[in-house]
């Protein structure tokens, strides 16, 4: 094979993968809401508080298993994704006065979906173990009222 063609194709190769990379990276925050999060919650600080490195949660029609990193203090709830997807999915830090939950039963277990004041059509489903982790870790009692046990 002629090298020349072996590089074309490879520069090819490498460009269609990262095109597909910040398609799906673009797609996935707009399918699932965390555009429309950012564009109100969007988090430019150093975040203190307890962090939860690892976690999964569910935006809109998104699933994003165990690439999360979660954080709560007694101001509200951090949220961020892991350092190759943060195309359009910059930080998140939303109030707690911010946001209602609902407890719901799942299929073998129960999550906690969240509702935004200020982006209504967005929801997150945290399972309810890393619930209480974040509601534990805020020491705030407007953090998740809807969870009773601690």
């Amino acid at each position: 094979m002629n090298p020349m063609l072996a590089y074309f194709y490879t520069g090819l190769l490498l460009t269609v993968l990262a095109g597909a990379w910040f398609l799906l990276g673009w797609l996935s925050s707009v399918i699932g809401g965390w555009g429309k999060l950012a564009a109100k919650y969007r988090f430019n600080g150093t975040f203190d508080g307890a962090f939860f490195p690892t976690r999964s949660a569910v935006l809109g029609m998104t699933r994003y298993t165990n690439c999360l990193t979660m954080g709560a203090n007694r101001k509200g709830l951090y949220l961020n994704v892991f350092v190759w997807m943060r195309l359009n999915h910059p930080p998140l830090f939303i109030p707690w006065s911010e946001m209602t939950g609902t407890v719901q039963d799942s299929w073998l277990t129960k999550i906690l979906v969240l509702q935004f004041k200020n982006a209504p059509k967005v929801s997150v489903e945290l399972p309810m173990n890393t619930a209480l982790e974040l509601k534990k870790a805020a020491q705030n009692p407007e953090a998740f009222p809807e969870i009773t046990a601690v």
